[in-house]
């Protein structure tokens, strides 16, 4: 089963969104991308639509669900 933005808002979660390219990070509102992709829109493919500030790039950045914090590391993102 794929988490769509519905399941984020249902939540209370945002997305964290990774950069491959740069590094670069950051977290975006779902309320936000569910204005222009819709409700049922899967939370991995988020990442097709979106550009990198720092570097341009918009072939290839990972979206996820912005897990709350737990004071130590859950699971590390890797390429």
């Amino acid at each position: 089963m794929t988490v769509t933005l519905n399941d984020l808002l249902a939540e209370n979660l945002n997305i964290f969104c990774w950069c491959n390219k740069c590094s670069h990070n950051k977290v975006i509102k779902t309320e936000q991308i569910i204005k222009k992709l819709g409700p049922n829109y899967p939370v991995p493919l988020v990442g097709r639509h979106l550009k990198c500030k720092k570097c341009n790039n918009t072939r290839d950045i990972t979206t996820r669900p912005n897990w709350p914090t737990h004071g130590g590391q859950i699971t590390r993102h890797t390429t």
